[in-house]
This record gives structure tokens, C-alpha cells and sequence, in this order.
């Protein structure tokens, strides 16, 4: 399914970043993640304790969100050891976004990557309500461009 970079929902743009990324990423079901939770459990024997289903929860870090997962998807969107990393070795430049001489600031953020040596215009200029959101949204566009293709399981 096609759709804008600046229109996707955060599980879809999680899951850009990590194909952007190089993550071979897996979408399950709800009832795919019980299975796989219950087997992981089995290792425990027939009554695991607290500390075993923890470790198993732990190590599953399943991403939940309109009824899928997405794993391994490191939190890109909300997590600045995640997404801090691709901010610096893409020299994305982050600020809040503001309107008419610079004085008033709307209530997002926008993220550019680049100059035009030509004109001057940002290469690739994204926004987004946070900083972390505005930046990957630009690096995907830069990326695979302004408009992707992403899984129907995602919709």
C-alpha cells in the first residue's frame, strides 16, 4: 500500500526507519506473539516463576499496535539512543517550526537534510510534533522518497 511519509502512523514509520535501517523486520499477529510468548515459557517448565516471565517478556519486546507487532523494532520514534544515532551520521538539523519573521512557534518541529548547492532550498524538509518524529520522517524521504510503499498489516 502506497502511502506519504508525512501522513504515516507511528507503527508504519517505525517500521520505514528499520527498513531503512537494515532491520529484517517481522509483522506478526496478536495470536502469532501469544504462541511464541507460550513456547518461549515451556523452557521453564510447567510452572515458570515471576523472574522466567519476565526474562521471557524482556526478550520478546514485542511492539504492539493496531493489533500487530513489529519485531525487533527499536523505539526510533520516542527513544533518543535509538534515533540520535541516525540524526548525527545523517547531519539532520532539527528545530521548532515557526511562522512569519520567526517569532511565533507553532507547536511542531520540522527537520531538514541538506542544501540545494543551486538554490539554496533544504534538500529534504519534513515536519513533525516531535523531534525525534520530524527527523525520521526525513530520513526516510531521503531514504526511499516522499511516498512508500508499506505492508497492508500496517494500515
Amino acid at each position: 500500500m502506497k502511502i506519504v511519509v508525512s501522513e504515516t502512523t507511528d507503527i508504519q514509520l517505525e517500521w520505514l526507519v528499520a527498513k531503512c535501517e537494515g532491520h529484517d523486520v517481522v509483522i506478526t499477529t496478536i495470536a502469532e506473539q501469544a504462541e511464541r510468548f507460550n513456547n518461549a515459557l515451556l523452557q521453564y517448565g510447567e510452572k515458570p516463576s515471576l523472574e522466567a516471565v519476565a526474562a521471557v517478556i524482556a526478550g520478546l519486546k514485542p511492539r504492539l499496535k493496531h493489533g500487530v507487532h513489529l519485531v525487533p523494532v527499536p523505539s526510533y520514534l520516542t527513544d533518543w539512543a535509538q534515533g540520535g544515532p541516525i540524526i548525527e551520521r545523517k547531519h539532520i538539523h532539527i528545530g521548532p517550526r515557526t511562522y512569519g519573521p520567526a517569532t511565533v512557534i507553532m507547536n511542531s518541529w520540522r527537520a531538514i537534510i541538506g542544501f540545494d548547492p543551486d538554490g539554496g532550498e533544504h534538500l529534504f524538509e519534513q515536519d513533525g510534533p516531535t523531534p525525534l518524529i520530524a527527523a525520521m520522517r526525513v530520513y526516510v524521504v531521503s531514504e526511499l522518497g516522499e511516498e512508500v510503499d508499506v505492508p497492508e498489516e500496517l494500515a
